[in-house]
């Protein structure tokens, strides 16, 4: 990925101030109205259908598995929780069985480590269960962690793991489209940016005052990856759609591991190249020259040479 700061001098020229507000659009608006629509037996039906244009998978998420039937309640929650906050949605947990596990109360809430199982038996941790075996201190991208965990014997094989190089269907033209490169590695940097870029481990993840020396210190920085990408040590559990992100699991040689998210198409979609704006001024009077850092994130194969249109420096 090539990462490039671009410093533009903007004139303000119509407004005494910068406006720092969130719009809802079009698109926005669409996605709670579908929200809408839901219930737990369409989402496992969209889930299939999305696995079959994508990769290729027939009836891919059963009713019923082994463990017990899908988990309605929470896939139920997830609804009401996407209608009532859509811009923090990220899709739906395949998740079958009932919640198990170690029981806590954190941050006033009661919680079990596990809501259920996957498709093909893994466990599946609960969203929020804060890490309660502590922290090193060592930023997430830095961990020690075991490469191939399905080969080394920490989990199981599966048709999603070292993806798509042991994947035995047959992806789609569609699915091509949507991720050129095939493989999740910018899935799980998007995904990982979203969660944990910036977040302060005192935020959410400490438990019981664990290591609280640390709870001013970042636990991510953005697009930050261990030597060979992500995709050489998560575990994959569900695999991402279009809709749905996906999440995954990498082990540590501590004997933890950590749960990894794994962003839907959806989100990275388009995304050759974005540029995001940093230190933006909240006022100026009008018609004054203000500086303005904008950062752009590319990737493209190959070097490019931008065409700037308002300002003069480049730094790459």
């Amino acid at each position: 990925m090539k990462r490039c700061s671009l410093l533009f001098l903007i004139v303000i020229i119509l407004f005494g101030f910068v406006p720092q507000g969130r719009v809802y659009s079009q698109e926005g608006n669409a996605l709670l109205d579908y929200l809408k629509t839901l219930t737990p037996d369409l989402v496992l039906q969209r889930a299939n259908e999305d696995m079959k244009d994508l990769y290729g998978l027939k009836n891919y998420y059963p009713v019923k598995t082994n463990n017990g039937s899908i988990n309605a309640a929470l896939v139920q929650k997830q609804i009401n929780e996407a209608i009532k906050n859509p811009e923090n949605f990220s899709g739906f947990d395949i998740v079958y069985g009932t919640s198990h596990g170690t029981s806590i109360v954190h941050h006033g809430q009661h919680m079990t480590r596990y809501s259920g199982y996957n498709k093909i038996g893994d466990p599946v941790s609960t969203d929020g269960f804060p890490w309660d075996a502590g922290w090193s201190g060592v930023q997430i991208h830095n961990f020690k962690l075991i490469d191939h965990p399905w080969i080394k014997g920490k989990t199981d094989e599966n048709d999603f793991d070292d993806f798509p190089n042991s994947f035995k269907g047959q992806l789609t033209d569609k699915y091509k489209e949507l991720n050129p490169k095939l493989h999740f590695e910018q899935q799980i940097l998007t995904a990982l940016n979203k969660k944990y870029a910036g977040v302060r481990y005192g935020d959410y993840l400490m438990y019981n005052n664990q290591n609280s020396h640390y709870e001013d210190r970042k636990v991510y920085y953005k697009n930050g990856a261990p030597a060979g990408g992500w995709i050489k040590y998560v575990h994959v559990i569900q695999p991402p759609t279009y809709l749905s992100q996906g999440f995954g699991r990498v082990y540590l040689k501590s004997n933890t591991y950590m749960d990894v998210p794994i962003a839907s198409f959806a989100a990275t979609e388009g995304s050759d190249i974005s540029a995001e704006f940093d230190d933006l001024p909240t006022s100026a009077a009008a018609g004054a020259r203000v500086e303005v850092s904008v950062l752009v994130d590319s990737t493209f194969p190959k070097e490019v040479s931008p065409a700037l249109q308002l300002g003069e420096d480049i730094t790459c």
